[in-house]
């Protein structure tokens, strides 16, 4: 079994951030600018500056 890890990165100056994944993953309202995973499945990334902006 071959484990990837990805690494999601946002534009600097988009902040404050939040990144959400799968369960598995452990992200959960993070709010860092990257996270990183081996858990695949859909990551969301909101922007807080500008409500219901999802990239």
């Amino acid at each position: 079994m071959v484990f990837t890890t990805a690494s999601l990165v946002t534009a600097t100056g988009m902040g404050p951030y939040s990144w959400t994944g799968p369960p598995a993953s452990g992200i959960t309202s993070n709010t860092n600018q990257a996270v990183s995973t081996t858990v695949a499945g859909n990551y969301t990334f909101s922007d807080n500056s500008s409500p219901g902006l999802r990239m």
